[in-house]
């Protein structure tokens, strides 16, 4: 039986990317949820080496406070660029616009933006019932695994 790639980048999470972010970023890691959540069918645990798609590959995404987002994101994905092997089990760690293909930052302002369309959790029945139920899957699939 082949591993889904939450499994590997779970693997890969608590590996190497968690020792890095603990000794680096002690204070951000522990405001910061981490998980693979979000868009795609990797999200929902449907892919895997056999069934990979044009975005298969190790991904860890986190969400941090939104005023932590935008003072420390460029630092953390500079110092974890650094300081990651070039490949895990055969996954390049190299490619992708911030030069650290795993790791995915986000405020959850934003992600709750880009996904729901709302800068917050719903608070009443009309937000929740604006929301297309398709929407509300990008937020609610996936793993966390620290938070």
């Amino acid at each position: 039986m082949s591993q889904s790639i939450i499994d590997v980048s779970r693997d890969f999470f608590s590996q190497v990317l968690l020792p890095i972010l603990e000794q680096e970023f002690p204070e951000e890691t522990a405001q910061t949820a981490f998980g693979v959540f979000g868009y795609g069918s990797e999200a929902l645990g449907l892919d895997d080496e056999y069934s990979s798609d044009h975005h298969w590959g190790l991904r860890v995404n986190a969400l941090l406070p939104d005023g932590l987002f935008n003072a420390r994101q460029d630092r953390i994905l500079e110092v974890v660029a650094a300081n990651l092997p070039d490949t895990y089990h055969g996954q390049s760690l190299r490619e992708g616009y911030t030069g650290v293909k795993s790791l995915e930052l986000d405020s959850l302002q934003g992600f709750l933006r880009r996904t729901i369309g709302l800068d917050h959790p719903p608070a009443t029945p009309a937000e929740w019932l604006a929301i297309p139920e398709e929407d509300i899957t990008h937020v609610i699939n996936g793993q966390i695994w620290h938070d």
